[in-house]
């Protein structure tokens, strides 16, 4: 299994997952990370019920990278 890592000093999980690449990686992601990960990928996808915004989709895709490669 990879480990996965989270950039340095990201104040916010979903800020992290929008903006940062798979190869910009730095800190491992921790269970509350993950779970922060899920949370916040719920959050979107609920929101997409009823409205459409490009940059939350993109930052959807990132957090299901994210998410499926720790698995």
């Amino acid at each position: 299994m990879d480990t996965l890592y989270l950039s340095k000093g990201a104040a916010h999980v979903h800020s992290f997952a929008a903006s940062h690449s798979q190869t910009d990686l730095r800190e491992p992601v921790h269970a509350n990370g993950l779970e922060a990960l899920r949370k916040r990928s719920y959050e979107l996808l609920n929101k997409f019920r009823t409205s459409w915004n490009e940059l939350e989709y993109q930052e959807w895709c990132a957090i299901q990278r994210i998410l499926h490669k720790s698995l």
